[in-house]
């Protein structure tokens, strides 16, 4: 089922009430209207880059819960952008909606950090897709693991 404004709205006043948070994002079919049956709720937020690691992984499940309760579901996934690798970076801010934002210049940062990584490494991705398309062509992709598992014995 699609969220309701209302619900987004009330994401937006449980996620601000927790300082550490800078900014947050609904991203993934929530976002894009692309809803099914199976359709869970993606939430990704940006943590204080002060914020110990340790820290973070608490407060990641604390706010899993509270978003949980807010939207009354069970099938939250909140990802911390803070660590996430760009290609999900680069598709929350392509595609998500913000929640809501405590810094802007935190956001700018992390939107201009994030655009330029993706641009940067797009030709290294680009090689690893065409080499990893050559491999299931010659049936030789799905070999590799079994060459390193027999290497590692």
């Amino acid at each position: 089922m699609m969220m309701t404004d209302a619900q987004i709205s009330a994401l937006h006043e449980a996620l601000q009430k927790y300082p550490q948070v800078l900014f947050a994002y609904l991203f993934g079919s929530q976002a894009t209207g692309n809803v099914t049956p199976m359709s869970d709720v993606d939430i990704a937020v940006y943590f204080d880059d002060d914020l110990a690691s340790t820290e973070q992984f608490k407060l990641q499940l604390h706010l899993i819960g509270v978003c949980c309760q807010v939207l009354q579901r069970n099938d939250v996934e909140l990802a911390v952008l803070n660590d996430e690798d760009i290609v999900l970076r680069y598709e929350v801010l392509n595609n998500g909606k913000l929640i809501f934002c405590r810094n802007d210049e935190a956001r700018i940062e992390f939107f201009v950090r994030t655009i330029r990584e993706y641009f940067d490494t797009e030709p290294l991705r680009a090689f690893f897709r065409e080499k990893m398309k050559q491999q299931i062509r010659e049936g030789t992709f799905f070999e590799q693991p079994q060459r390193y598992a027999e290497a590692a014995r």
